[in-house]
């Protein structure tokens, strides 16, 4: 620790700041080749909780806050961005940092308000701009959750939330609309900030509206490219959150317009081969939860086109296509075999398709046995 400091603090010299000060920094002068030093001592500080504690201590996050603050309106945004990265690098990339909750909170305390700005700022800042500030501020705040507890300081999910809601209904702006969904990515960061974001009711209703526009086009009116980037993101939702979380969003979403097995089904009929597979990929992540597979297995054409490899030619789409097969057979026969709790009618459903399911997975991507995947040995 106390060689971390020293090179911290010989960094911080090279900034032109008060090695040691956890305040009062000032980042409105900073330029590129400050950013590059920002850049070092973030990338030390999530080496262990150790380099992170003096990295808190020599007050560059002040630093970072200040500039931030310094571009709003007719700042130098390609700088803001680069400050933002550096800080999401920071979040995305400490696997060797144990207390992820508190670090988040050292990180969003100075951030949290700059941030904000930054995210609500329709007139003045590029589209791209305002949701690294949405996805940044999203990745925090799970973070701050990572420790199971749901302690978010300053910055509750609602503003953000709302500020989220409120550009993906700008649907004029497909721009708008992808970077949005993007951004909401930063939730995912751990099961206990997702929860957290449930539990609001703006963010209950952001997580709809991304269910809307992966399963629901009739009430979304998304074109195939941001259904596709939305189906991608729900499976990254449903994975995070576990068993049941999203399940009463999808169906409160879906209520009175179709069932979940429809709008999947529907999705994997479109011509477009890089939606099918955005499709397949969430429907594959539904699949291993038994209420996922109790749903998919309603409706049979659906079994019926995941257990065909007939009906995708391309290496991706087969492959995807037997990935859902190897996963919802491995559900189902939890089913079927007691394993999994379910009631008596869901275990009527799908025991009758467990023969038709290893077939399938024995038969591979292509139908011939012979590329069979890994994900075959489940069988």
């Amino acid at each position: 620790p106390e060689a971390l400091r020293e090179v911290f603090g010989l960094l911080c010299e090279l900034l032109g700041g008060p090695a040691g000060a956890a305040a009062g920094w000032d980042g409105s002068n900073w330029d590129g080749s400050t950013v590059r030093v920002v850049h070092a001592l973030a990338k030390m500080a999530v080496a262990s909780d150790h380099a992170f504690a003096a990295f808190a201590k020599c007050g560059v996050l002040g630093g970072i806050a200040s500039a931030l603050s310094a571009q709003e309106g007719a700042g130098d945004e390609l700088l803001t961005i680069n400050l933002m990265e550096l800080v999401l690098a920071m979040v995305e990339g400490m696997a060797e940092v144990k207390d992820r909750a508190t670090v988040g909170r050292h990180l969003l305390t100075p951030l949290a308000d700059p941030l904000g700005r930054l995210a609500r700022s329709e007139s003045t800042m590029l589209v791209m701009t305002r949701c690294h500030a949405m996805r940044l501020l999203a990745s925090l705040q799970s973070l701050c959750c990572s420790g199971g507890k749901e302690e978010l300081g300053t910055a509750p999910f609602e503003p953000l939330a709302t500020c989220m809601l409120s550009a993906l209904e700008e649907a004029r702006d497909r721009e708008l609309v992808r970077s949005t969904l993007d951004a909401m990515v930063g939730f995912a960061l751990s099961r206990a900030g997702l929860g957290a974001l449930l539990a609001d009711p703006a963010g209950k209703d952001l997580a709809s509206r991304l269910v809307a526009f992966a399963l629901d086009r009739d009430a979304s009116g998304c074109d195939d490219d941001i259904q596709e980037q939305a189906l991608v993101i729900l499976a990254r939702f449903v994975q995070r959150a576990g068993e049941g979380l999203l399940k009463p969003v999808i169906f409160s979403t879906l209520r009175g317009s179709k069932t979940l097995a429809e709008a999947f089904h529907t999705a994997l009929s479109n011509p477009e081969e890089n939606l099918r597979c955005a499709a397949y990929e969430c429907l594959e992540v539904v699949a291993r939860s038994a209420w996922g597979a109790a749903e998919i297995c309603t409706r049979e054409k659906l079994v019926q086109r995941v257990s065909d490899a007939s009906v995708e030619a391309e290496p991706s789409a087969a492959s995807w296509r037997h990935k859902c097969a190897c996963s919802l057979l491995a559900t189902t026969r939890s089913i079927a075999e007691g394993e999994a709790a379910a009631d008596a009618r869901v275990v009527e459903i799908v025991t009758p398709l467990v023969p038709t399911l290893q077939a399938a997975v024995k038969a591979g991507p292509y139908g011939s046995g012979g590329q069979a995947r890994v994900e075959s040995e489940a069988v």
